[in-house]
């Protein structure tokens, strides 16, 4: 299995100086994706000198090799330091994760609610923005576009996440029932995220993309303009 092999790669080039391997995203909710479907790792290390970046040269590029996402290199104490700049992340990989090896580094992390609200705006109109660039890039072609919504909706269940914990809603496992949690309660259509989720995990889909990029374009951009009007109290709440 990759991740046996990664973990057993891992071990023996780092040592001591490794403390933990986390998988995290899509296959530690249990979401599976035909389309894109990238195992996520976060490894903690003893210290982020170079000589300790260097025993990952072999293992990390094996790694890309096989199709993976670049590795999320951590200490304890960064994880820490980063609860104000990457909340809605930790929040994510707080709640669904596996340590694969050593202890678990994000137990008894604490997320603010004023930085995730910060982090969620930004990262939706971010994404939206790359949303756009995506389908010009396409050219309208089937294939790509495809793959562009594909892509944009993994990238964008974090962020869905964070948005309904920031709201004050019970956040569900799978990608699916998050996003139809938030729609219900900010009164979007979900209909639109539905046909993704079929495009992203079906092998052959006869959903025209052009026309499903549409209705979820618009319902993102929505999504965006609903968030950017909320404001958090002095408590935590959204309102």
């Amino acid at each position: 299995m990759l991740l046996t092999q990664m973990v057993s790669r891992l071990t023996k080039a780092l040592g001591p100086k490794l403390e933990s391997v986390v998988l995290y995203g899509p296959e530690a909710h249990g979401d599976t994706y035909r389309e894109v479907s990238p195992l996520h790792l976060m490894i903690v290390l003893v210290d982020l000198e170079p000589a300790t970046l260097s025993l990952l040269n072999d293992p990390v590029h094996w790694w890309i090799a096989q199709e993976q996402p670049w590795p999320r290199f951590f200490t304890r104490a960064l994880i820490r330091d980063s609860l104000d700049v990457f909340p809605i992340e930790l929040f994510d990989i707080q709640r669904h994760h596996r340590v694969l090896h050593g202890s678990d580094p994000v137990v008894g992390l604490e997320i603010d609610r004023a930085h995730m609200r910060i982090q969620c705006e930004r990262e939706l109109r971010e994404k939206l923005m790359r949303l756009r660039e995506g389908f010009v890039e396409s050219r309208g072609a089937s294939k790509p576009l495809r793959h562009l919504l594909a892509a944009s909706y993994v990238s964008f269940a974090p962020v869905w996440r964070g948005c309904l914990h920031l709201l004050g809603e019970p956040v569900p496992v799978h990608d699916g029932e998050v996003v139809r949690a938030l729609c219900a309660k900010l009164g979007l259509d979900v209909a639109s995220f539905d046909e993704v989720a079929r495009i992203a995990s079906e092998a052959a889909s006869s959903l025209d993309a052009s026309a499903v990029y549409g209705r979820y374009h618009r319902e993102i951009a929505e999504m965006v303009a609903r968030i950017d009007q909320l404001v958090i109290g002095a408590g935590g709440e959204a309102r």
